[in-house]
């Protein structure tokens, strides 16, 4: 089996634990909330459903193998020591929780109806609305913010739902000050990323930057938590950190990739990207590069959004593929390459214990995925 084989198998195995616990917490929370409202439990549901809807658990993973990695370095079985297996799962599930509750905040501000091939919280919430309520209770005339009250409803709870996934997330690790910090800090990064991402960047180079705000930070810390958590060195701390900035970029670039890609199964709508108006790095390769006539139909597609005809949309995306995705298949290799020798030069290997070839793969797998 080659390495990237090998780390998929092992993705999948913590992925199963990790589905595990989430189902054993969301019943257990959704229990307790339902003693204080039926509604709080239907929301908790929502949340269950949503959480539950094929995620890949790459963060969670993550930390449990940085863990391990930093066990076996150190002559350590790869099992948790008895006392360390509930901080690690408690910690990996905390992530998880953080990372969705993301997803959920970021499907409202780019009205995105769908998150892995079905519905989005606020999409659910909205469908809710609709089938339990009574025409006179939807009944509600436009305001400045919201078209409807379904829409309103569905925004408002979706925004609540995002705020507990964090609550949730951050009561998980309240006996691990040092990695809660972190999450903590963390946070706020990501949301530094988010508002950049919604400002909008127009250079390559600012791309990235928010990229590494909004999505490699959250890997880093993945790493960097169960590092702490098995006692790892300020030098196994760096590596670990920069193995996961460079392996995100990658992951995320490989992403934009297959917005634009017929064929990958990325549970979004073809062409997302242009029809919410962004400037990815493949957009500014492909303006870079393109003849006149052919950029001109990318920005008009750029321009005019989400109300763009399917061929517009296709004719642009298939001037990213022509003339920007050389490039960023070169950014993409470039920063795998940087990730692997976090983990491959001579005297970094030894740092890694038993899982250095996991981790090489695992760089190879955020590079080559279409899923």
């Amino acid at each position: 089996m080659t390495m990237s084989g090998a780390a998929e198998a092992t993705v999948r195995g913590c992925a199963a634990l990790v589905d595990e616990a989430l189902e054993s917490f969301f019943a257990r929370r959704t229990a307790e909330v339902q003693r204080c409202s039926p509604f709080l439990a239907e929301l908790y549901g929502t949340l269950r459903s949503f959480v539950g809807n094929g995620g890949k658990r790459l963060r969670p993973t993550m930390l449990i193998m940085a863990y391990r990695a930093v066990r076996t370095a150190k002559g350590a079985g790869q099992r948790p020591l008895e006392e360390d297996a509930k901080a690690v799962m408690h910690a990996a599930l905390a992530l998880e929780l953080m990372h969705n509750s993301t997803l959920v905040h970021d499907d409202i501000m780019d009205e995105d109806e769908l998150r892995r091939g079905k519905p989005s919280v606020w999409k659910m919430l909205c469908d809710y609305y609709q089938k339990t309520l009574t025409p006179a209770q939807q009944q509600q005339e436009q305001t400045p913010l919201f078209t409807g009250a379904a829409t309103s409803f569905a925004v408002s709870q979706g925004i609540l739902a995002g705020n507990l996934l964090l609550a949730e997330s951050l009561r998980l690790l309240q006996a691990e000050p040092r990695c809660l910090a972190k999450l903590m800090e963390v946070y706020t990064t990501v949301n530094f990323g988010q508002a950049l991402d919604i400002v909008g960047v127009t250079s390559g180079a600012a791309y990235l930057s928010m990229l590494s705000q909004k999505t490699g930070c959250l890997f880093s810390a993945a790493m960097a938590i169960g590092a702490m958590l098995a006692g790892a060195s300020e030098r196994q701390l760096t590596l670990m950190e920069q193995f996961a900035q460079s392996a995100a970029l990658a992951f995320q670039l490989q992403d934009d990739v297959m917005d634009i890609s017929p064929a990958a199964q990325k549970g979004h709508v073809f062409g997302s990207d242009i029809r919410q108006h962004k400037h990815t790095l493949l957009v500014e390769e492909a303006l870079e590069h393109a003849p006149a006539a052919e950029a001109e139909v990318l920005r008009s597609a750029l321009a005019i959004g989400p109300t763009a005809s399917e061929k517009l949309v296709t004719d642009a995306a298939l001037v990213i593929n022509k003339y920007g995705l050389p490039g960023v298949e070169r950014f993409i290799v470039d920063h795998t390459e940087r990730a692997k020798r976090c983990v491959t030069d001579t005297e970094n290997t030894p740092l890694w214990g038993h899982e250095a070839n996991f981790f090489v793969g695992l760089a190879d797998v955020f590079a080559r995925r279409s899923v």
